[in-house]
């Protein structure tokens, strides 16, 4: 350990700098950048009562390397990290290093959404090479056959559709809309108690308390806890009117997306996205706004959805299937025997409707 670093230039939004971090000192005992003078203050009083926790600590990262390394030669996919209250720096990196990226952790499935045969395919990533890698092997009599492609919000699937299925129309699930909308009100919400209070949210914080219910639907709600939320936001003042302006936006936008299987006209349908605009840029809150420029990069496949009500609700089916033959399975090790099963559970029932009585 060395002074040659005057650690982090400026503190992330919502760091504490004033009081010592177990975290921030152990990564300037790892020799990372990301702490502070008080920090190392502390350290260094740490070390004169036990001079031997620097060593400790060095030697228990390397114990977890080789914990992690040893769970991934076993076959282990899925790590739960419980995290070191971190600010991002090399201490969080080194974490993400100890899994070695001997397969992908994520797959991409193709699922037939009118008919009855279940998963088509699976293949290992979610990149675009991944995707239309499968596609590509297809035929092209196959792949004409494809009228409609619903995918979550994913650049790398779109790309994918763009360039192995031009002429089919492209949908974005309307789950995965209300989904980022309900981030944005949770960043907002805990930003605006990082301004107001100096420090993260805590549990007696009157809109900790009202975390779930904005993410609520607004028809969900009675009037009573419609009323209390409304009321105890408005008591908070600037603070709180910037998270029922999220929450608003979010009503907007859900509004919007209630249009589908409606029928409605392409005028309506126009009027309730100029409103859910026109709130976004009415603000100065700079989650809205990006919220709304992803909104109007999406729009062409959420203005599909619209018209169509096409939703990849059926995929959200087979992946829940697919996760519980894993488990019934302990994990997987082969990917071939995976895809093998996964296969056989998504189509289980349809097999069990053609065979002969």
């Amino acid at each position: 350990m060395t002074e040659s670093r005057d650690a982090a230039p400026e503190a992330p939004e919502g760091v504490d700098i004033e009081r010592p971090s177990a975290a921030r000192v152990y990564d300037w005992y790892l020799g990372g950048d990301q702490n502070w003078a008080i920090d190392r203050e502390f350290g260094k009083r740490a070390l004169d009562l036990f001079p031997p926790v620097a060593e400790l600590c060095r030697l228990n990262r390397e114990f977890l390397g080789r914990a992690v390394r040893a769970a991934v030669a076993a076959g282990i996919r899925q790590f739960l990290d419980l995290g070191s209250g971190g600010t991002g720096g090399p201490l969080e990196r080194a974490r993400l290093r100890r899994a070695p990226r001997q397969r992908p952790t994520s797959t991409t499935g193709f699922v037939d959404l009118t008919g009855n045969q279940g998963l088509l395919g699976q293949v290992e990533g979610r990149s675009a090479g991944d995707a239309g890698a499968w596609l590509a092997a297809r035929t092209q009599q196959w792949r004409d056959g494809i009228s409609t492609v619903a995918i979550d919000m994913c650049a790398a699937y779109r790309a994918t559709v763009a360039e192995h299925l031009p002429h089919a129309r492209l949908v974005v699930d309307h789950f995965h809309v209300v989904q980022l909308a309900n981030q944005m009100v949770s960043s907002v919400r805990r930003r605006v108690t990082a301004t107001l209070r100096g420090r993260r949210v805590r549990k007696d914080d009157p809109e900790y308390g009202l975390r779930r219910r904005l993410l609520r639907n607004r028809e969900d709600l009675t009037v009573e806890k419609f009323t209390d939320m409304w009321n105890r936001l408005a008591d908070l003042g600037q603070a709180g009117d910037e998270i029922l302006t999220a929450w608003i936006a979010k009503e907007e936008l859900r509004t919007l997306l209630a249009l589908a299987r409606k029928d409605a006209d392409r005028h309506r349908i126009s009027h309730h996205l100029w409103v859910f605009y026109r709130w976004c840029a009415d603000t100065d809150i700079t989650e809205l706004h990006r919220l709304a420029r992803t909104i109007q990069a999406w729009w062409p496949e959420i203005e599909a959805f619209i018209f169509t009500g096409i939703t990849n609700a059926a995929s959200e089916g087979v992946n829940r299937l697919i996760k519980l033959e894993a488990r019934n399975a302990f994990g997987f090790r082969n990917p071939t025997n995976q895809r093998l099963r996964s296969r056989c559970a998504t189509t289980r029932a349809s097999r069990r409707r053609t065979k002969p009585g």
